[in-house]
């Protein structure tokens, strides 16, 4: 039944954290309530959480260059198997790591490692376990979506992915079509695919786009000597968990406090972007606060 399946396509950190909500307790909901979740969310996870057996998060490439972190992978392998089990699909688990490219990335990365490790606790799709009443959520690897298939009100119906494999040299891997097919039924798709920062259409700020990367050049988040700075994704791409821009913003911040105390500020009259940012907010009007 396409209706109570969801794929997510992606593997980072934030397709496990869709995967974890709509594969929860669904006798539990409330307590969503009093997180920062929007109410409108919450009550249509109420109405039909329920109704979802199974999740899948897909990827292009193999177990190996998954992106999650292993905090968050076992959360949902170890941690929520009272109402809900993760699988494994057997082959695509020994074609993530069949050449040497990716044995050589997992071997050299303790992380890497200890994500196969993780995995591997889950249930294969093949053991009996997978037919208790649980919900299901199934990590599928070497699938790239090729077409959304939907009926004829326009609703998706499901998902059809082409098999691949890895080559190229070990961290430089990409895929290859196999020409090999598959569809998955799903009422609901997800995309989550990572996150590319654009230049705002500026010529000096051309100046230190990296068109390459799609963030801005700098040196421990400063841009340049005229008081552009940086931080988060803009700076170092769309990397990391919420706990990663800590240490990012302080080394931003750091510059900042760094070209005050040598006072390159002084000289520049249009540096003085508090006292333009304070009238930009009463021209609004806009009420802020400064202290």
């Amino acid at each position: 039944n396409a209706s109570q399946n969801v794929v997510i396509i992606g593997q980072g950190n934030v397709a496990i954290d869709c995967a974890r909500i709509l594969a929860s307790d669904h006798n539990n909901t409330s307590r969503l309530s009093s997180t920062d979740m929007a109410t409108h969310a919450v009550q249509t996870l109420q109405r039909n959480q329920a109704h979802i057996r199974n999740v899948f998060i897909v990827g292009r490439r193999g177990a190996v260059q998954a992106s999650f972190t292993n905090k968050e992978l076992r959360e949902v392998i170890s941690d929520m198997n009272e109402h809900c089990v993760a699988t494994v699909d057997r082959h695509e688990m020994a074609q993530s790591v069949a050449n040497i490219a990716s044995q050589t990335e997992m071997e050299a990365q303790r992380a890497v490692k200890r994500k196969m490790s993780i995995l591997e606790r889950a249930t294969f799709t093949d053991d009996d376990d997978v037919n208790d009443d649980r919900t299901r959520i199934h990590f599928r690897f070497l699938l790239s979506p090729k077409e959304f298939i939907g009926d004829d009100d326009g609703r998706v119906t499901g998902v059809r992915f082409e098999r691949n494999e890895l080559i190229g040299d070990a961290n430089k891997q990409t895929v290859k079509g196999l020409n090999e097919f598959e569809e998955i039924e799903a009422g609901l798709v997800l995309t989550s695919i990572g996150y590319r920062s654009e230049s705002i259409d500026d010529v000096e700020l051309q100046r230190y786009w990296d068109t390459n990367k799609h963030v801005l050049q700098h040196q421990n988040g400063r841009v340049n000597e005229y008081g552009l700075y940086c931080c988060g994704w803009l700076k170092r791409g769309p990397t990391g968990i919420i706990g990663t821009n800590i240490p990012d913003a302080q080394q931003t911040v750091n510059s900042i406090v760094s070209d005050y105390e040598q006072h390159k500020f002084d000289a520049n009259a249009d540096m003085n972007g508090s006292e333009k940012l304070k009238q930009l907010l009463k021209e609004k009007p806009v009420e802020f606060v400064d202290k």
